[in-house]
């Protein structure tokens, strides 16, 4: 469904019209209440609320992220392709009371382009992160008297846990030479 919005360029009502009939098809809609009794079928782990399934919210969380993955993943192929003319990159932060401390922390920081620390800070870097970057020339960098940050630096990793503790994945953020670590949400 998120690949036929893409491609026709629904709306996220579009998407939510085609997709919410679907879901209540494979009983994927609502929360797990049976309806004639009102019996809770299945709970959140350690609560007594029932689980949830489809939802307008969730179907418009799942359709911003990944239609926001993928507008990010195609801006970034667009700036690799184009990155001898724009070999600096910064990040844009929204810098409004919703703005997550790392993503203002990041805000207005210029790498170069083919600096490691995209691989793992390209937004969008969580649910509902609103930021992008911006390529940079050589001269507007000059003009404008941008600080390009150094280049020195690594990759971390650190395991967190995911689907309610019972696993554990491996991130990757960077650290800077003066010890600041940055992570994707």
């Amino acid at each position: 469904a998120i690949e036929q919005a893409r491609d026709k360029g629904w709306t996220h009502k579009q998407f939510q019209e085609q997709l919410k009939p679907l879901l209540q098809a494979k009983g994927w809609w609502g929360q797990a209440v049976d309806p004639e009794t009102g019996e809770i079928l299945k709970m959140y782990p350690g609560s007594s609320r029932a689980v949830r399934y489809g939802t307008p919210a969730r179907l418009k969380l799942i359709y911003d992220q990944n239609m926001a993955g993928a507008n990010a993943a195609g801006r970034r192929e667009r700036q690799l392709a184009t990155a001898k003319l724009f070999p600096y990159w910064r990040y844009v932060a929204v810098m409004d009371g919703r703005t997550r401390p790392t993503h203002r922390a990041l805000g207005g920081k210029v790498f170069p382009a083919d600096h490691p620390f995209w691989a793992v800070n390209y937004p969008p870097q969580g649910f509902r992160c609103r930021c992008t970057v911006q390529a940079l020339t050589q001269a507007q960098v000059d003009k404008a008297g941008i600080d390009v940050e150094a280049s020195e630096g690594e990759f971390v990793e650190r395991q967190v846990a995911v689907n309610s503790g019972r696993d554990q994945l491996t991130v990757r953020g960077w650290k800077t030479a003066d010890g600041r670590e940055f992570w994707p949400d």
